[in-house]
């Protein structure tokens, strides 16, 4: 992506996602445009997050206060994730046919309900089809959380933009 186009993408990315039920057509064709293709991920992707017991820290000072800290270890492991290109503050996913915009951060937070979203849009001439949003379900089993992540419809290009 060119340096001068990374300001058009933002205003572009905020034209689509403000507003009413529908989006403008053109807007979502020049957006597919601009954004070059990624490796796709993979339909079996996961992250893991694991949290473990670290060191303990303990530290005086010369006026006889004493300070102590336990520190635990996160890590994640991440499997089939695709190539993401950054702009700003959005991450993209483009495979022909889809274009996945996501939050810089959205990985983040713990729910990423409405945090993404994707145009799935013609191959052949690049016309939109419809816009979705993510939605996450969890499902907690003890210590192990299964999240699936899932767009549903959202926005739908307005008659006369095609």
């Amino acid at each position: 992506m060119q340096p001068n186009d990374r300001l058009r993408v933002t205003q572009l990315i905020e034209a689509l996602t403000t507003g009413s039920a529908t989006f403008d057509a053109n807007v979502a064709k020049e957006l597919i445009k601009k954004i070059p293709f990624t490796r796709p991920t993979s339909p079996l992707s996961a992250e893991i997050k694991t949290t473990g017991a670290g060191g303990a820290m303990q530290t005086a000072s010369a006026n006889r206060a004493s300070l102590s800290s336990n520190m635990d270890d996160d890590k994640t492991y991440r499997f089939g994730q695709g190539e993401a290109l950054n702009s700003g503050f959005y991450k993209f996913e483009h495979v022909p046919g889809r274009l996945t915009i996501s939050h810089l951060f959205s990985g983040t937070y713990e729910d990423e309900t409405a945090r993404s979203c994707r145009i799935i849009y013609n191959k052949s001439d690049g016309s939109p089809k419809v816009m979705k949003i993510a939605e996450q379900n969890s499902w907690g089993f003890g210590f192990l959380r299964l999240s699936l992540l899932r767009y549903k419809p959202w926005k739908m290009p307005r008659k006369g933009d095609l």
